[in-house]
């Protein structure tokens, strides 16, 4: 039988749920370090702040910016703290 969209889902929620957080920060520095090897300057990236156990971090969003990517993120109703993605528009 093969899974629907809604139980794929599912299983891939619970899998990162059971990532501790040593294993999710690790996972998310390699994100951001494979990131950066294929940003180029003037690239747009569409991102995402992630949120509870979501992949990636903001330092991936942080090395996007700092190698030159146009990094596009969805509106929020609130910004994280102390971060300011605007600078490049």
């Amino acid at each position: 039988m093969q899974a629907t969209k809604s139980q794929l889902r599912s299983r891939i929620l619970a899998a990162r749920r059971r990532l501790d957080a040593a294993e999710r920060e690790r996972e998310a520095r390699d994100l951001a370090r494979h990131a950066a090897a294929l940003a180029r300057p003037g690239e747009t990236v569409c991102g995402y702040v992630p949120v509870g156990s979501e992949p990636g971090s903001l330092a991936l969003i942080d090395v996007l910016v700092d190698r030159g990517a146009v990094v596009l993120l969805p509106v929020a109703r609130r910004e994280p703290p102390g971060r300011d993605f605007r600078g490049g528009l």
